[in-house]
């Protein structure tokens, strides 16, 4: 069980929840691993339904310690039972079952490593990135990234004031190139 701490409101149709132990243990998982949600969102009673949600955060803190808190971000899904469930009925307080850390799309960040990483995604896609990218900032001082990022509008673009901001910060080490792109029907 994880208790929300926090729920960030992302966009109009995403929302970040910062999760924790209840007992404040520190969660052990590796950048771009991903948690498995069990939601309880049939009001009829029926079995919790499951839905991955990738970390967004690192999971180290400033002091390079194992993070108390892993945030997960949620895009809403035309008709998605757990995604508008998640947007519009998870609140600061609520205990949700949670497995994992699960996943190996992880980099393992070591601050003996020298590379230069590039990161590619669109959408929602951003949440592991976002993981890899800022523990790789914080891990690994000689390495550089590359991050090409694509939306369909400037408004769905998720961390759009956090990437600048790291950006700005590690701007001899991070290059961003976030895009957005008006959405054609055929």
């Amino acid at each position: 069980p994880l208790v929300v701490r926090q729920v960030l409101r992302e966009t109009d149709s995403a929302v970040t929840l910062v999760l924790a132990d209840p007992a404040g243990a520190r969660l052990e998982f590796a950048a771009g691993q991903f948690f498995t949600l069990l939601v309880p969102c049939d009001p009829a009673g029926g079995p919790p339904l499951r839905r991955a949600y990738s970390a967004c955060t690192s999971p180290l803190d400033a002091d390079g310690q194992p993070a108390t808190t892993v945030a997960i971000t949620c895009k809403r899904v035309a008709g998605g039972i757990v995604s508008n469930y998640i947007n519009d009925r998870v609140a600061v307080g609520d205990v949700l079952s949670v497995l994992g850390p699960s996943g190996h799309f992880t980099p393992h960040p070591s601050a003996d490593k020298r590379r230069h990483l590039v990161l590619i995604g669109g959408g929602s896609g951003i949440t592991p990135l976002l993981s890899i990218l800022r523990a790789t900032l914080h891990s690994e001082p000689e390495s550089r990234i590359t991050l090409i990022y694509g939306n369909r509008s400037a408004a769905d673009i998720l961390f759009h004031s956090l990437l600048e901001q790291l950006a700005a910060q590690h701007a001899e080490r991070l290059q961003d190139e976030i895009a957005d792109e008006p959405h054609h029907h055929r």
